[in-house]
C-alpha cells in the first residue's frame, strides 16, 4: 500500500489479488480499507469458485472476479463491464444455464464457514505433527507454525519435506500411509485436492533440472477418523530410524 501511494496519481493502477486458497476467509475488508485511501487504484479480487465455494462437491468449474472502484472512477464501471462481457462471449468461457443452476444454492460465494473450518483443521493438523529430531521428516511447512495465526498465516494444506532426495522414498511414505489406512478400512485419495472436503495426500516432484520433492497433505473440512488416522500414521513414521527400516514395514505387511 505504501508503494502504491507514491505512484503517479494521474495513472490508473490495477491491484490484482488471487484469494483462491482462502476463499471468503480472505480479509477483503481490511484490504479495501487500505485501497480506499488511494484514489487511483482499482482492486480486482480473483478466485476459483471450485475450491472453497461448493462444499467440496465440485458442481461446476467456475471462476469469480470481483471489481472494486473508487468513487471518482464510477464512470469506468460500465465500460469495463461491457469489455469483460464481450471478451467472455468471444472466448466462450461463460457458464451454461445448467451450470448456473447447479451453483445456485445459498452458501455459494457468500459464506466463510466452510473455508474457515478447512484452514482451522490444517493448522491443527500441522501443530500435532511431532517435530524435533527426526530421521524421516525434515521439516513441516505451514504458515501457522510461524507463531502468528493472523489471516495471512493460514493455508488449506501442509507440506512435509523429508530427509531424502529420492522420489522412491517419497513414494514409500505415501504407500505406507495408504496401506496403514487400508488396514482400518479407510481410503485416502492420492491426488491434487480441489474441493478440500476430506483429507487427501499428494507427492510432488517439480519439473526442473534439479527437481524439488515435497509431500502435500490437504486436510479438508471433515475432521473425522481419517484426520486422526493419517496424523497418527505420520507420527509413527517419524519414529523410524531410516527409510530402509520403514520399507520393511511394507514387506512385513
Amino acid at each position: 500500500m505504501e508503494q502504491l501511494a507514491y505512484k503517479e496519481n494521474e495513472k490508473i493502477l490495477f491491484l490484482i489479488v488471487d484469494s483462491t486458497l482462502l476463499g471468503n476467509s480472505f480479509p477483503l475488508k481490511k484490504l479495501l480499507a487500505s485501497v480506499n485511501q488511494l484514489p487511483n487504484v482499482i482492486l480486482i479480487n480473483l478466485r476459483s469458485g471450485l475450491k472453497m465455494d461448493q462444499q467440496g462437491l465440485e458442481f461446476s468449474n467456475v471462476g469469480i472476479a470481483s471489481f472494486y472502484f473508487p468513487k471518482n472512477m464510477e464512470h469506468l464501471v460500465e465500460n469495463i463491464h461491457d469489455y469483460l462481457e464481450g471478451n467472455r462471449g468471444i472466448l466462450g468461457t461463460g457458464l451454461s444455464f445448467y451450470e448456473c443452476c447447479l451453483i445456485d444454492f445459498p452458501s455459494f460465494g457468500k459464506e466463510c464457514v466452510y473455508s474457515d473450518k478447512i484452514l482451522e483443521n490444517n493448522l491443527d493438523f500441522s501443530r500435532q505433527i511431532i517435530k524435533g529430531k527426526n530421521n524421516i521428516i525434515k521439516e513441516v511447512l505451514h504458515p501457522g507454525l510461524l507463531g502468528d495465526t493472523n489471516a495471512y498465516h493460514r493455508a488449506p494444506f501442509i507440506f512435509l519435506k523429508l530427509n531424502t532426495e529420492s522420489s522412491l522414498d517419497y513414494e514409500l511414505v505415501v504407500k505406507v500411509i495408504q496401506t496403514q489406512c487400508m488396514k482400518m478400512g479407510l481410503v485416502i485419495p492420492v491426488r491434487n485436492s480441489y474441493g478440500f472436503r476430506n483429507i487427501c495426500i499428494q507427492y510432488i516432484k517439480t519439473v526442473e533440472r534439479k527437481p524439488k520433492l515435497v509431500l502435500k497433505i490437504a486436510v479438508g473440512k471433515i475432521k473425522g477418523i481419517k484426520f486422526f488416522a493419517v496424523l497418527d500414521i505420520i507420527n509413527k513414521i517419524s519414529e523410524y530410524n531410516s527409510f530402509c527400516d520403514l520399507r520393511k514395514l511394507l514387506l512385513y505387511d
